[in-house]
């Protein structure tokens, strides 16, 4: 969940007859909430033979080197989310007052003015009870690499 508020106000003081304030504010709120009928987890673990010849790989390589040695990794596991159901809920909401007055006009023991105020909320949701399973989560492992195993590997594979 997502909340903020902003606000604004100034008074008017020190002015013998003539006082006033103004204000304004702003909020909102983001909330996204996920049920599932079960989070299916798979997972597998890369033997180190696996690792080396993943990196030894073509499309692999020129990757890395195309890239100037990008961040390499390999997923080796994910989460299903089985039967989800989702809302996506957004509020927000605008406060403002003006006030002005006069105090003691004609030496009367009263304090006149205007007022003006307005206050606007929204709020809009939208959810889904069902949906296509998908994937929720990946886990994953960085492959650690340096420019010397690939440069010789592909001196060897050219020879």
């Amino acid at each position: 969940m997502r909340k903020g508020e902003f606000g604004v106000w100034a008074r008017l003081v020190g002015m013998d007859d003539f006082g006033g304030e103004l204000s304004s504010s702003c909020g909102f709120s983001d909330e996204t909430k996920y049920n599932f009928n079960r989070l299916d987890t798979f997972t597998f673990n890369p033997s180190a033979d696996y690792l080396e010849a993943s990196m030894r790989e073509l499309e692999v390589t020129e990757y890395v080197e195309t890239t100037d040695w990008e961040l390499v990794c390999l997923a080796i596991g994910i989460k299903v989310a089985v039967g989800p159901r989702i809302r996506l809920s957004k509020t927000t909401s605008t406060v403002g007052k003006v006030e002005m007055g006069l105090h003691q006009p004609a030496s009367l023991p009263v304090e006149i003015g205007p007022r003006v105020g307005f206050e606007r909320d929204g709020h809009v949701s939208e959810g889904w009870e069902t949906s296509d399973d998908f994937i929720f989560g990946l886990r994953i492992k960085k492959l650690v690499y340096k420019r010397s195993w690939l440069a010789g590997w592909r001196a060897k594979r050219s020879s």
